[in-house]
């Protein structure tokens, strides 16, 4: 199991757009006949040092990055940063 911790900002970001590219590239087939295609959307938070953070505000300030990705087009990564309306 790979986890994000102890990952800079850019180790993080560079191992989700390699996810999302590797899902974008899939091949999926449906009932053995239907060939489908799919994309990834990515709303991620990072932030690093003593800061105090819920997982409550974490999961608020992802999912907020998360839904700028889709109203951008989808199929991004987004970093979620402070100048995101809330």
């Amino acid at each position: 199991m790979r986890t994000f911790l102890n990952l800079s900002q850019q180790q993080v970001m560079t191992l989700c757009e390699d996810i999302r590219v590797a899902v974008e590239e899939a091949k999926l087939k449906v009932n053995n006949s239907v060939m489908i295609h799919i994309t990834l959307s990515i709303g991620l938070y990072y932030h690093e040092g003593e800061r105090q953070t819920t997982f409550s505000q974490i999961y608020q300030y992802a999912d907020q990055a998360l839904y700028l990705a889709k109203k951008q087009g989808r199929n991004r990564l987004v970093l979620h940063d402070n100048a995101i309306v809330h």
